[in-house]
């Protein structure tokens, strides 16, 4: 794996960019829709739930030995 300064010293690549940088650039793309699905409300606060339980539990078996 190679940071973009070394792949494009390498010949890996030509540019660095991002996909929009590349449609306005390169495509000359006039409008560049994002279609990334987001998560919804309840999916942001469900797996803020999991994160803390993971946390809790770790935590807790953390306290206990096994002698």
């Amino acid at each position: 794996m190679w940071t973009g300064a070394k792949s494009i010293d390498m010949g890996l690549a030509d540019d660095l960019g991002t996909v929009d940088s590349v449609a306005r650039d390169v495509i000359k793309a006039e409008d560049v829709r994002d279609y990334t699905v987001k998560p919804n409300f309840a999916e942001k606060l469900a797996k803020q739930f999991g994160a803390e339980m993971a946390e809790s539990a770790t935590n807790a078996l953390g306290r206990f030995s096994l002698r």
